[in-house]
């Protein structure tokens, strides 16, 4: 580790980590990673450690308000524990799933769906 760091300090101190990586493996046979080369410089005081980054453009989401974004499902069960199936029909909100329709019909259709 010192022989690496006094390399760059004496040698190669104009040069980014990348390429002082490259020149420890052309010209001096010194194989190490280039993270290892990354964090022992920056560990020696050679380099500036690089401050982590956020998200590329991340915009900030906004938040969902009730009625902002409704879901329609249908689910077909024995709702009624006898031998009929009855399709439940239920809109509901996203942001607080407040339930604001629900019906139950003999099958979900587009007309059901569609119905006051």
């Amino acid at each position: 580790m010192e022989k690496v760091l006094g390399l760059y300090r004496e040698k190669y101190f104009d040069m980014n980590v990348q390429h002082f990586h490259e020149k420890l493996e052309a010209e001096h046979g010194i194989e190490l990673s280039y993270t290892w080369g990354e964090t022992g410089a920056a560990g020696g005081g050679l380099v500036a450690r690089e401050r982590k980054r956020g998200v590329h453009r991340k915009t900030p989401r906004a938040a969902a308000l009730p009625g902002m974004l409704l879901h329609i499902d249908g689910s077909r069960h024995q709702w009624l524990q006898d031998e009929r199936w009855y399709d439940l029909i239920v809109i509901l909100t996203i942001a607080s799933s407040e339930i604001y329709y629900a019906q139950l019909v003999e099958e979900e259709s587009t007309v059901t769906v569609m119905a006051d």
